[in-house]
C-alpha cells in the first residue's frame, strides 16, 4: 500500500528495488512526494484506515483533514430513510413475486427479509422513544432577578432582635422603604419586600452599659421595579445609606405598643442612633436560561436524550465548570428547566427545535456603582454568558458525539442567554 505526501528535504530518495523486496514501514522521498509503504497483512478494510488516520495525525498539519472526516462518518441515514427503503423493497419485491413464478420462492424470501425489516425497525423505534421517555412540553419560568442592598452599620440590637417579627423588624423595614420612596420621588416604585441581618464581624461590640452595640449587614430584598409605569430609579447604595438614619427614626416614631422596647423609642426621639458608620452596596440574585436551537431529528434527540440520563451528574459538572471558567460568574444549573406540570424533572431539555439549560448564581452579584440600571447589567451580563458558552460549543457538542451517533456542530446555533425578568419586561440591548 502506497500513500502520498507532499516531499520534505530531509527526506531518504527512494531505491525502488528495496521499496518492492520491503514488507515493512517505509518512507521514501521521490520528486516532489512521499512514498509511503505499509505492510497490507492486516485483517480488514477498518484497520488499513485506521493506520492511515495514525499516519495523518502524526502531520499537525493535516488534522483538519481528521477533523472533516469525523464530521463525515456521522452524517447516517436517518430512521425514516431506512423504514422507507425496506417497506419500498418489501413491497417491490412482493410485486415481482407475483409477476414471476419461476423465480417466486427466492424474491418471496427476498421481500419476507424486508418485510421483517421493517418491523425490526418499528420495534426497535419504540424501545428507543420508551427508554429515552418524554420531550419537556416546555420551558420553566424561574423567578425574575433579585436585587439586594446590604447596609454595613452599628446598631443597638442584636441579629436575633432585628430579625424577630416585631416593632424592631419592622422600624428597620420601613425605614428603609421611607429612603427609597424619598430618593425616587414615587412612593412604591421601588418596594422592599423583607430585611435579615447578620453578623458583619466575629466581634460582638458592648458597651458598658446596654443597650449592645452590634456590627450588623442589613441584607434588604428588594422587587424588581415594573419598567412599565414609565418611571426608573437607579439605586445609589451610599445615598440609601446616609439616609438610615432618618428613615429608622421616622419608622420608630409609628411603632406603638407595650413590646415596643425602650431603646426602639429612644431612636424615635433622636436619643440613640439606630445606624452609625453605615455602608452600602447593591447586589442581585438572577437566573439565565441559555438557549440553541437544532436541527436534530426524533431519534437523535431521543438517544441524546438516553446520553443525557445515562451520564446527567457528569455533564452537569461539566456544564457548570465550562459557564464559571468563560464567563466568571459564580453559576449553578437550576434544579428543573422543564414545565412544572411534567412528572419528572429536567435540568437539561432537549425539546423538538430548542436545547435549553437553565443558570441560577450560587450567590448574589455586586452592581458595579457606574451602572445605570439593575436590568441593562444583568442583561449585559446574559450576553457574556451567551458569547462564553458558544466559544465551548464545539468542544461540548465532540464531548456528546462521542456518545451520539449523529451529532455534528453544524446542527446547533450559537448560545443565547437571557435574564429571567418581570412577565411582560425584556432586555434591549441587542447581544453581538
Amino acid at each position: 500500500m502506497v500513500l502520498l505526501q507532499t516531499c520534505r528535504s530531509d527526506a531518504t530518495v527512494c531505491d525502488p528495488a528495496q521499496m518492492a523486496a520491503s514488507s515493512d514501514q517505509l518512507m521514501c522521498c521521490s520528486g516532489s512526494e512521499v512514498l509511503l509503504q505499509r505492510s497490507t497483512r492486516v485483517g480488514s478494510a477498518g484497520q488499513v484506515v485506521s493506520m492511515i488516520a495514525d499516519e495523518l495525525l502524526e502531520d499537525s498539519k493535516l488534522k483538519t483533514f481528521h477533523g472533516a472526516a469525523s464530521a463525515a462518518k456521522l452524517i447516517l441515514p436517518s430512521w425514516f430513510s431506512m423504514f422507507s427503503s425496506s417497506w419500498a423493497l418489501a413491497v417491490l419485491f412482493a410485486a415481482f413475486a407475483s409477476s414471476c413464478p419461476v423465480c417466486r420462492g427466492c424474491i418471496t424470501c427476498l421481500a419476507l427479509v424486508f418485510l421483517l425489516l421493517t418491523c425490526a425497525l418499528v420495534g426497535l423505534k419504540f424501545v428507543l422513544m420508551h427508554t429515552a421517555g418524554p420531550e419537556p412540553v416546555g420551558p420553566m419560568i424561574q423567578p425574575p432577578f433579585k436585587p439586594e442592598l446590604v447596609v454595613d452599620a452599628t446598631v443597638p440590637f442584636t441579629a436575633t432582635e432585628v430579625n424577630a417579627p416585631g416593632p424592631v423588624h419592622t422600624a428597620y423595614l420601613e425605614g428603609m422603604q421611607t429612603v427609597l420612596d424619598k430618593r425616587s420621588g414615587i412612593p412604591g416604585l421601588q418596594k422592599v419586600e423583607s430585611v435579615a441581618a447578620k453578623l458583619a464581624a466575629a466581634v460582638l461590640l458592648q458597651q458598658a452599659q446596654p443597650p449592645v452595640q452590634s456590627r450588623l449587614s442589613l441584607v434588604y430584598t428588594l422587587a424588581q421595579q415594573d419598567i412599565q409605569r414609565n418611571a426608573h430609579f437607579m439605586i445609589r447604595p451610599a445615598l440609601l445609606a446616609a439616609d438610615l438614619e432618618d428613615g429608622l427614626r421616622e419608622a420608630a416614631s409609628k411603632q406603638t405598643g407595650a413590646d415596643v422596647p425602650n431603646v426602639l423609642t429612644q431612636i424615635a426621639q433622636g436619643i440613640q442612633p439606630g445606624a452609625v458608620d453605615s455602608a452600602a452596596k447593591l447586589k442581585v440574585n438572577l437566573s439565565f436560561q441559555c438557549n440553541a436551537t437544532h436541527q436534530l431529528e426524533t431519534t437523535i434527540r431521543a438517544a441524546a436524550r438516553i446520553m443525557i440520563s445515562k451520564h446527567e451528574s457528569q455533564a452537569l459538572r461539566k456544564l457548570e465548570s465550562t459557564a464559571h471558567r468563560t464567563s466568571g460568574l459564580p453559576l449553578r444549573v437550576a434544579s428543573r428547566c422543564n414545565d412544572p406540570s411534567q412528572k419528572d424533572e429536567m435540568q437539561m431539555c432537549l425539546g423538538p427545535g430548542d436545547f435549553w439549560v437553565d443558570f441560577m448564581t450560587k450567590e448574589a452579584l455586586p452592581v458595579p456603582e457606574h451602572e445605570d440600571s439593575i436590568q441593562n447589567y444583568v442583561c449585559k451580563l446574559g450576553c457574556g454568558l451567551g458569547a462564553a458558552l458558544s466559544s465551548e460549543k464545539s468542544n461540548m457538542i465532540e464531548a456528546m458525539s462521542s456518545h451520539v451517533v449523529g451529532l455534528d456542530e453544524n446542527m446547533f446555533s450559537q448560545v443565547r442567554c437571557r435574564p429571567y425578568l418581570l412577565e411582560g419586561q425584556k432586555c434591549n440591548l441587542h447581544c453581538g
